[in-house]
């Protein structure tokens, strides 16, 4: 569950109360994607778990009424994940926390236990909030089956534990300080790697025929920078899919980052999403 407490002034004012905004609604960067690519149109289905609280009711229910598949999400005792994020005036993000603990029961018998899954899809989308044994038995099994595989690296630190896994996958879909992480591993490049620039756009290369392409951000008002990152992969997945070339990929995915910073929602909603539909069906 995603908490986006935004400041009525400016910026925080350290060691004190802040006057704010506060809102609730369904998180997580993996959940995210499979929302939004639901609500572009395509079939996908969510792996992980949730807890057994009233949090983890909200959040199987929401995902499943956007039109996500959770039949592979398996219920646990205790409480589901938690995101906090502290956004200025401006809409930009402060500082964040999160308890993912609840992810480490996403083991190898578990990823073991929806091997068909992840066998039978066209695309595997995994982020980095998984355990690092885990999430390379993912790889393992996606590669096996020949399934392309993007990987998100969530943060920074969370991109430390799967550097390694960065050569083994399809792509990668760093921000800059997660690009630097990853860069500091030269030889683990993974096939494609999709840095999001914010404001600055986003830098795709092939590095198997070393080609760059900088994609330049339009204008933008932003609302909350919350769930930017995930409407960008969930959109350059999206236009995969439909098998588009990567620069105009590119642009999809750019657009439904650009669609929900302007937003006070997360992830795409089903008005928000029509402009991005016309454009995967080329029209």
């Amino acid at each position: 569950m995603d908490i986006h407490v935004t400041a009525d002034a400016p910026a925080y004012e350290r060691g004190t109360s802040n006057p704010a905004g506060v809102r609730l609604a369904p998180g997580g960067v993996g959940r995210n994607i499979a929302e939004n690519l639901a609500r572009l149109g395509i079939a996908v289905r969510l792996l992980g778990v949730v807890g057994d609280d009233l949090i983890s009711d909200r959040l199987l229910a929401e995902t499943e009424e956007a039109g996500v598949d959770v039949a592979g999400v398996a219920r646990i005792h205790g409480q589901s994940g938690v995101y906090v994020a502290l956004l200025d005036g401006a809409g930009e993000l402060d500082t964040a926390a999160s308890d993912m603990s609840v992810m480490d029961a996403v083991d190898i018998a578990f990823v073991e236990s929806r091997r068909s899954v992840i066998r039978e899809s066209s695309i595997v989308v995994a982020d980095a909030n998984v355990p690092a044994d885990a999430l390379q038995r993912v790889v393992e099994i996606a590669n096996e089956a020949g399934v392309p595989l993007i990987l998100d690296p969530v943060s920074v630190a969370k991109a430390q534990r799967v550097a390694d896994l960065a050569g083994k996958v399809f792509a990668v879909t760093p921000d800059a300080g997660e690009a630097a992480v990853l860069a500091r591993a030269p030889s683990l490049v993974a096939r494609h790697t999709v840095v999001t620039l914010g404001r600055e756009g986003a830098r795709w290369t092939d590095h198997r025929k070393d080609v760059t392409i900088d994609l330049p951000a339009g204008d933008v008002t932003v609302v909350d920078v919350t769930g930017a990152g995930d409407a960008f992969v969930a959109g350059l997945v999206a236009a995969m899919h439909n098998r588009l070339e990567m620069p105009e990929a590119l642009r999809v995915a750019a657009t439904s980052a650009a669609v929900v910073v302007g937003t006070h929602t997360s992830t795409l909603t089903a008005d928000g999403s029509a402009e991005i539909r016309n454009r995967l069906r080329g029209e």
